[in-house]
């Protein structure tokens, strides 16, 4: 049960990431901007804890502003904006809802993002992969 409810916090986190508000952290890194967000980035922490291995979430981010969600229920699409320090994204469910989320980019060094969602008091790492 404590794995179901990890494995759907991850999803509405992962869904978060087209919706976050990047903001430049107190260490100095720069801000996540559009360009620095292409590629894929896998959640490797949430809420300061380990990922769990056999929970593998993909966030991809493509040219004009596409994205897709890849996790162990399927691969979700949809389209992703930056505006500033805000990313915001929109993905349609598998039921055929859209969804639309927003989140703050705490940092980006372009191998590590950290997102926040602060709807759900929440925090995500992910690490950008090669």
């Amino acid at each position: 049960m404590k794995r179901l409810a990890l494995a759907s916090f991850t999803l509405i986190l992962i869904t978060l990431i087209g919706c976050s508000k990047p903001s430049a952290s107190s260490n100095n890194e720069a801000p996540a901007r559009g360009n620095s967000l292409k590629g894929k980035w896998q959640i490797t922490k949430m809420d300061g804890q380990d990922a769990p291995p056999e929970l593998v979430i993909i966030a991809e981010f493509m040219d004009e502003g596409r994205m897709k969600m890849t996790n162990p229920g399927g691969t979700d699409e949809g389209t992703y904006k930056v505006d500033g320090d805000t990313l915001t994204t929109v993905q349609k469910t598998s039921d055929g809802k859209q969804k639309t989320d927003v989140l703050t980019i705490k940092s980006n060094t372009g191998d590590k993002m950290t997102l926040v969602d602060e709807k759900r008091k929440s925090e995500m790492e992910l690490t950008k992969q090669k």
